[in-house]
């Protein structure tokens, strides 16, 4: 079975460090203030995946349930178009074979 999850805006740690803010010291000050202030906490961003384990299903999407999928209960979250998209979907499992070297037989 395959699912997937998302954390929401959770209190990680992350905001603030060097993934992507470069040499903005601004951001590097004010990011981890802001997701204080704005975010779960990261237990709570790890409901989700426990949520998706126990209760999802094959294609499943789950996440945060309040403020725009950003914290709160978890549940089914929205999917992408691109995550519905089902040649894509295709391709992506016909590389990933090709990476892993791994097959499975749908039929």
């Amino acid at each position: 079975m395959s699912c997937g999850a998302h954390p929401g805006f959770s209190a990680t740690g992350l905001y603030g460090s060097d993934d992507g803010m470069g040499s903005n010291r601004i951001l590097k000050v004010l990011a981890p203030l802001g997701a204080r202030i704005v975010s779960q906490s990261a237990a709570a961003g790890a409901w989700p995946t426990l949520h998706a384990i126990n209760h999802g299903g094959p294609g499943d999407y789950t996440g945060p349930r309040a403020l725009f999928e950003t914290r709160g209960k978890p549940g089914p979250a929205k999917k992408s178009r691109t995550a519905q998209d089902a040649e894509l979907a295709a391709k992506l499992w016909v590389e990933s074979e090709k990476l892993t070297g791994v097959t499975y037989s749908l039929s």
